[in-house]
Order: structure tokens, then C-alpha cells, then sequence
């Protein structure tokens, strides 16, 4: 488990590599649509739920949560990998500390 774990942070720090050069190509408008609406932030996501959901990555059932709803896995795993890689290393960190006590 903590092989595909850590495959998890990987895909994470893709995820922000891609997302960072494809922002250097990019020129995001300043003002009023960034009031409504982070493009950036958008863009992360859009480029998570993309490599996540084609991919499969379902981080909930590598933790034992089986979900019902096809998809729905991968999807949320999309948007926890969105915060960053920082964020998802922080996560598994946690969750193999939780697992050695328990043991």
C-alpha cells in the first residue's frame, strides 16, 4: 500500500509540473474575472481530473473506502491532487504515522 501511496504523491508532483508550465504559456486576465472566478486554480483542477479520472487513481479505496458511484474516487483523488504535492506528501506522511501506532 504505501507503493501506491507514494505513486499518489508522484502523480501529484506531475500534476503541479504540468499545471506550472502550462501557466508560463498562458496569459490569465487580471480584474474582474479574477474576482469571480481563480483561472489558475481552475486549471489545476481541470488538469488533476483529467490525469486522475483517465488513470484510475482512487486514493479513498487504496485507504479501504469503497465508494459506490463509479468515478466518484477518482474524481475526488483529482481534486485532493490540485492542493499540491506538498499537500498529498503532508496526507500519506499522516496516514503512515496513523497506521504505524495502530500497529
Amino acid at each position: 500500500m504505501v507503493e501506491q501511496l507514494i505513486s499518489v504523491v508522484i502523480i501529484a508532483i506531475v500534476i503541479q509540473t504540468v499545471v506550472e508550465n502550462l501557466k508560463k504559456l498562458i496569459k490569465f486576465p487580471s480584474g474582474y474575472y479574477k474576482k469571480i472566478l481563480n483561472l489558475k486554480v481552475l486549471l489545476t483542477m481541470i488538469v488533476s481530473l483529467i490525469i486522475c479520472v483517465s488513470s484510475r487513481i482512487e486514493l479513498l479505496s487504496l485507504l479501504g473506502v469503497e465508494l459506490v458511484v463509479p468515478y466518484l474516487d477518482s474524481v475526488i483523488t483529482g481534486i485532493v491532487c490540485s492542493s499540491g504535492a506538498t499537500t498529498i506528501h503532508e496526507m500519506v506522511k499522516k496516514i503512515n504515522e496513523s497506521r504505524n501506532g495502530a500497529n
